[in-house]
């Protein structure tokens, strides 16, 4: 799991006012909502600080989209900060008067492209409240979230967000405009973390069960019987090589359901064959010892 920036600010149709205050960089987490076909996600932008608002004040916001991974933004909203609880007043809509003021002002260049989007504001909002921005996008057929990653490491991410004081029909005020730097970084999910932490604590108990079920020679009348080893390698090539098969067959199938299949998952998922042919080996090595 990763970072990026995004800001937006508002105007009065008389006086213009920020909706966020400035903010020289941000950073953006990638929140799947559905695996697809298509995948969707939340871009969830952090922090910001509420200016302050009031009806009849507008807001405008402009992002650089990378060109060729992502197919729609279906949404924009302020959220709570660390939360997915909307703040309300805010109703954010596409307009091309923004991306288009934000896109002669700094050019996107030949890999990306300018999205802008503007807001009424319908009911009033303290100031220095923190909150986040997300954004709910559709990716294009075949996308992951991880070339959606690599997509925005391609580009200029120096003036990746740009944001002013809006008039009533979106076009930018020209007041407070500024560019905001984003940075990317992945962070590692819950569900990542507890995976890699399932694999140590399996390879322990399984390191421990093997050395309680290790060969011990027996003795009878003075006499030495042999034991067969606990740890075969052909039966353990053997056994990987069952779960491995069936591990690769199934994650093919979902790249074929889904469309998409991210490396990270693949790479878990060959972990977890290794270690379960690593425990069956050991149980019918078990299994097999001579009384």
């Amino acid at each position: 799991m990763l970072l990026f920036a995004l800001a937006f600010t508002t105007t009065h149709a008389r006086v213009a006012e920020a909706c966020v205050h400035p903010n020289p960089t941000t950073v953006l987490r990638f929140i799947l909502i559905t695996n697809g076909p298509p995948v969707r996600i939340f871009l969830v932008f952090d922090p910001w600080l509420t200016f302050g608002t009031a009806p009849t004040d507008f807001c405008a916001c402009g992002f650089k989209l990378p060109n060729g991974v992502i197919d729609t933004v279906d949404g924009v909203a302020l959220v709570e900060t660390g939360t997915s609880t909307v703040i309300p007043g805010f109703n954010f809509v596409a307009d091309t008067d923004t991306s288009t003021d934000i896109e002669a002002l700094i050019n996107s260049g030949p890999s990306a492209t300018w999205a802008g989007f503007s807001s009424d504001q319908s009911l009033s909002i303290p100031p220095d409240v923190s909150a986040d921005l997300r954004v709910e996008a559709t990716l294009l057929p075949g996308v992951s979230v991880n070339d959606l990653f690599n997509a925005f490491n391609g580009i200029s991410l120096t003036n990746a967000v740009y944001t002013d004081e809006a008039n009533p029909d979106g076009t930018l005020a020209g007041t407070h405009g500024g560019a905001t730097a984003v940075s990317t970084v992945i962070i590692p999910t819950v569900q990542e973390w507890g995976l890699a932490l399932m694999f140590l604590l399996m390879v322990a108990a399984m390191t421990i069960f093997t050395i309680r079920l290790a060969p011990v020679p027996a003795i009878s009348d003075s006499t030495v019987t042999g034991t067969r080893p606990l740890v075969t390698l052909g039966a353990l090539a053997r056994w990987s090589t069952l779960t491995l098969s069936i591990t690769w067959i199934a994650c093919a199938l979902a790249w074929t359901v889904y469309g998409s299949l991210a490396l990270r998952d693949i790479i878990g998922a060959t972990l977890c064959a290794l270690v379960a042919g690593y425990i069956l080996h050991l149980w019918a090595s078990r299994d097999r010892q001579p009384g």
